[in-house]
């Protein structure tokens, strides 16, 4: 809480790449001098600003001397002691290797090695921290343990498709289709703030697949984005390791079973619901921030549309969106590579004419 007053914050989980933990705390000391350094420039400017109101009022209204005049306003040798700043460094490691050892990966599910031979230990509390009951924090850390293992563990996978004759593998696509159906949802919903009126059933329908951008939802739509941000990059990119593996990796074929809901099916066609959603928005936030009109044009297109009232996270909402959008991209893809032509053709038959020429696309380029 406090690095985030006085600066940019670092990323929220440090320890996402694959060292120890003495090399990520490691990482972290150069950050932690940034640190200390912006610290000290704004202890010192409030340092100033305190002894300028002092010396102020003592000059206005005459009172008593204050101890000081105004030629020791700017003597800040107390401030930049050597033992201050050290102080302040140890303070600034100390919460980073605090963030460190916090998000630490693999503390819900891990894949144990010996003699040999593998075992994949804590399946059953992975798949509890998954749950949306779950805290937020521990549910994102469970979410980044999942991706990272279905990423690089083989044995992981095998254990998902094998153990318990799939439950696993049932109990992880309900999770990640309840996750994607919540985000579609409450994006759905903060787009009907702006007042947009449907035209009839026709509309009504079509009016669910677009995100109406205005000044009036701009700030719901960036809070759902920014709240689900995470968890959902984490599920596109675990649904589509998985979907990868399960080819070759899935003796029991339990990812190709589509009598017990959700199955894969239904995971593809709610994921090209919300690209289509995604999609939408992503259109409309780069008109208002200007990256598809020239500069001079910028304020105009703005004043227009009404949806400047984010001002400089903008920019943010929009390449947090063009990300999300690039990944469930590249989970669709993997995701009718997985299915297969026969059953994605399938599929685009009972869908909407633009869900079927999604899936139509996605066949034509990728199969």
């Amino acid at each position: 809480a406090v690095r985030m007053q006085f600066g940019s914050a670092p990323p929220l989980f440090p320890a996402i790449e694959g060292r120890t933990r003495f090399f990520r705390v490691k990482a972290r000391l150069g950050v932690a001098v940034a640190d200390t350094l912006r610290t000290a420039v704004m202890a010192a400017a409030n340092l100033v600003a305190l002894k300028l109101c002092l010396a102020t009022y003592a000059l206005i209204f005459g009172g008593a001397s204050l101890g000081f005049g105004f030629g020791s306003v700017f003597n800040l040798r107390s401030l930049i002691h050597p033992t201050v700043l050290c102080t302040c460094w140890l303070m600034h490691v100390a919460l980073h290797a605090t963030e460190v050892v916090a998000t630490e990966r693999f503390r819900y599910c891990r894949v144990v090695h010996s003699g040999g031979q593998a075992a994949v230990l804590g399946m059953d509390e992975l798949m509890r921290a998954l749950e949306a009951s779950s805290r937020a924090i521990d549910r994102e850390l469970a979410f980044l343990d999942a991706c990272l293992l279905a990423e690089k563990s083989k044995y992981w996978r095998n254990a998902l498709f094998t153990y318990s004759k799939g439950d696993y593998w049932y109990n992880l696509t309900r999770v990640i289709h309840q996750d994607l159906t919540f985000l579609e949802c409450h994006l759905i919903e903060a787009s009907r703030e702006g007042g947009a009126k449907d035209g009839g059933s026709g509309s009504s329908s079509s009016s669910q697949q677009r995100a109406f951008l205005n000044a009036k939802n701009i700030h719901s739509i960036a809070e759902t984005i920014r709240d689900n941000q995470f968890v959902f990059t984490w599920s596109v990119r675990l649904m589509a390791a998985l979907t990868k593996a399960c080819a070759k990796e899935d003796p029991l074929g339990v990812s190709q079973r589509h009598s017990r809901k959700p199955s894969l099916q239904d995971l593809l066609v709610t994921s090209v619901s919300l690209y289509v959603h995604l999609t939408s928005l992503e259109v409309q936030l780069a008109q208002a921030s200007g990256k598809q009109t020239a500069r001079p044009l910028r304020e105009a297109v703005n004043a227009v549309v009404g949806v400047n009232a984010l001002g400089g996270d903008m920019e943010s909402i929009y390449t947090n969106v063009w990300a999300m959008r690039d990944s469930l991209k590249l989970c669709l893809y993997a995701t009718v590579r997985a299915l297969g032509k026969k059953n994605v053709e399938g599929i685009a038959e009972r869908e909407s004419a633009q869900h079927a020429h999604i899936l139509n696309q996605i066949l034509a380029h990728n199969l």
